[in-house]
């Protein structure tokens, strides 16, 4: 349900100052963090729109994100990973997950220290050879598999997880990707299983010319209405110093 008149603090992993010690989002419900640069404060107004926006290609999509990781501009190279997400390896016994969009596998490497067998997907190979090396020296190659691909096209995997990982990419993702990775999470996730998706809400009609477009939560939840339940939302807003805030919300769906 979403919260009125309360300050919650959310991660920002895509588009933030992420990646120090002093820039890094340790955050929760209700807690605020005088290191972190970056918070979010829940203001109670509607401000989600519809509005159409202007297509992005899929092309444009990988080559903002190769371009960053070849310059090794990628502030959401942090150390951990946020504690939504500790918080679940805390209360679930270890299975098979899918971390979406897991650039350097931070997601990845903690659930796999924790017993998790692991599959990474991102569509940037400098990453993912980022996230084999980091496999590597943290011992937990034997858990963690990484996956050069898209988020959007998951025929490559198979069998059944127990739990996917979303921290903010499926918001970079055209119409005609989201479609079809709504229908490779429900074709790959047991009865069940959770789906943890961290993500920013659309508020303009007009996409970032450096940033995700963003998603109407009516659209993400309507999208998700086809084999999921949704069990808990979590909306606040996103700021950083150097660029305006942005609506943000986590989700907790489970398969059915």
């Amino acid at each position: 349900m979403e919260m009125v008149n309360t300050v919650i603090f959310l991660p920002v992993t895509v588009w933030g100052t992420a990646g120090t010690s002093k820039d890094r989002m340790i955050v929760g419900l209700q807690i605020s963090l005088s290191k972190s640069g970056i918070k979010c404060k829940e203001d109670g107004k509607d401000m989600a729109k519809e509005d159409q926006v202007e297509e992005i290609t899929e092309a444009e999509i990988y080559e903002r994100f190769a371009e960053r990781y070849a310059a090794q501009d990628v502030p959401w190279d942090a150390e951990l990973p946020p504690p939504e997400i500790m918080a679940v390896v805390e209360e679930q016994k270890p299975g098979r997950a899918l971390d979406l969009g897991c650039g350097y596998g931070r997601t990845t490497i903690y659930l796999a220290q924790h017993g998790w067998q692991v599959d990474g997907v991102d569509f940037v190979p400098d990453a993912i050879a980022e996230a084999n090396r980091r496999a590597q020296a943290a011992g937990v190659a034997d858990k963690a598999s990484f996956h050069v691909g898209s988020v959007a096209d998951l025929g490559f995997l198979d069998g059944r997880y127990d739990l996917a990982i979303d921290v903010g990419c499926m918001h970079a993702l055209t119409p005609g990707q989201l479609r079809r990775y709504h229908a490779g999470l429900k074709r790959l996730l047991r009865p069940g299983a959770l789906y943890l998706l961290y993500t920013r809400l659309q508020e303009n009609a007009e996409p970032e010319a450096d940033g995700p477009r963003g998603i109407p939560q009516a659209e993400i939840t309507r999208l998700f209405s086809d084999g999921f339940t949704l069990d808990n939302l979590e909306i606040g807003i996103t700021e950083m110093a150097d660029r305006a805030p942005w609506k943000s919300a986590w989700f907790w769906f489970y398969r059915l």
